[in-house]
């Protein structure tokens, strides 16, 4: 068996950090749509409650009902829920920050992926190498403190569009198909 080389050892390091910064990616871009999609909502449904309970109170006025003023209590109190649920979550706040962390991550991605593609056409050296990938774990370190979390969902529909199972750890054949076709080598 061949012993790999220092240099396919540190291109093996910088293609896992190309992976790791795909997939983290992949999972903030899709936390922006969860979040977006859960804000609609829940301001569609605010809507919805509001006017169940105006017309709820007009039919009450017209009939004066017990059970009008029991449903008025109820949807006015749903109301309250989803409001403060809305105020308090700050949802579209939520998806600008992965939205955020989103772009600085596709930006580390294209820099990793310059730097390799340079490396294999030998427009960069080891040294260079070296340096960029003290630089990009730093990068991805930083965003990984910082970005909000995201939620199970995102994970699940990152793996599905990434095809691949979603588990902490990439097998070969999924790192082939994160890799650039130029880059695909195991």
């Amino acid at each position: 068996m061949e012993t790999p080389s220092p240099n396919s050892q540190l291109v093996r390091e910088i293609e896992d950090l190309l992976v790791s910064s795909v997939w983290t990616h992949q999972i903030q871009e899709k936390q922006v749509i969860v979040t977006q999609t859960l804000d609609s909502s829940l301001k569609i449904l605010q809507i919805v409650i509001s006017a169940m309970t105006g017309c709820t109170a007009l039919v009450d006025l017209i009939s004066s009902s017990a059970n009008g003023k029991v449903i008025i209590a109820v949807l006015a109190t749903l109301l309250v829920i989803v409001s403060s649920y809305i105020k308090s979550n700050s949802l579209s706040h939520k998806a600008d920050l992965h939205r955020f962390f989103s772009a600085r991550l596709w930006k580390i991605r294209q820099d990793i992926t310059s730097i390799l593609v340079d490396f294999a056409e030998a427009r960069a050296k080891v040294a260079e190498l070296q340096k960029a990938r003290g630089i990009f774990v730093s990068e991805l370190h930083d965003v990984s403190q910082k970005a909000p979390k995201a939620s199970w969902i995102a994970v699940r529909l990152a793996a599905k569009a990434l095809k691949i199972d979603g588990v902490s750890r990439v097998s070969d054949e999924e790192r082939k198909l994160l890799l650039p076709s130029s880059l695909g080598k195991v």
